[in-house]
Order: structure tokens, then C-alpha cells, then sequence
């Protein structure tokens, strides 16, 4: 599980992108402060998370073994 907190801007959506840049995930949110996601039905790999909020996006690099 993908934990997510952001307390100083509301978070509208949650990519989830493979090595390759090929969509394996997507989660919207709605005035939420904490998110969880999912990320058990994944293979073990590096994966990049693209996290969007009202302010603009930001790519992070996660690696699920």
C-alpha cells in the first residue's frame, strides 16, 4: 500500500506509470487530506508516481519489490 499525505494542498488525482510510461493506475480524490492506494497487484518493478493537486503535478520514483 501507497501512502499519500498532503496537508497543505488538497490532491485531486493519483497516476501510477511503468518503466515504459504505460498507464498502470489511476485514483481521483475529493477533500481528502490522506491516501492510500493499492499497489498489490503489481509486479515487482520501479514505477513512477505522478501525483496531481490544485497547485500543479509532481513525478516520484517508487520501486515495489
Amino acid at each position: 500500500i501507497l501512502y499519500i499525505e498532503s496537508t497543505k494542498t488538497v490532491l485531486t488525482s493519483v497516476s501510477i506509470f511503468d518503466i515504459r510510461g504505460r498507464k498502470v493506475s489511476e485514483v481521483s480524490f475529493k477533500n481528502q487530506t490522506t491516501y492510500q492506494i493499492d499497489l498489490s497487484t503489481l509486479k515487482s518493478a520501479l514505477y513512477f508516481v505522478e501525483i496531481t493537486s490544485e497547485e500543479g503535478t509532481v513525478t516520484k520514483r517508487i520501486l515495489k519489490e
